[in-house]
């Protein structure tokens, strides 16, 4: 079965919405496989989120903002 992509933007939402995702952790100097871990998921899958290959839900995100919180409190110590 195809996933449907919005029409509006061509499919490309999901991409840039995955991207910022990717350059949020980057910003906070997290490493995927540290921010992985904490979400409790594989490194190879949160590479296929960032990268658009696969579609992020509202459990995903909630555990990436938790997870990149985490790493921040740890650099802060």
């Amino acid at each position: 079965m195809k996933k449907e992509r919005c029409n509006k933007c061509g499919g490309k939402g999901w991409v840039e919405a995955a991207s910022a995702l990717r350059n949020k952790r980057e910003r906070t100097k997290a490493s995927l496989r540290d921010v992985a871990g904490l979400m409790k998921i594989s490194a190879a899958y949160l590479s296929d989120l960032e990268r658009g290959k696969r579609d992020w839900n509202a459990d995903l995100v909630g555990r990436f903002e938790v997870a990149l919180e985490q790493v921040q409190l740890e650099q802060a110590q």
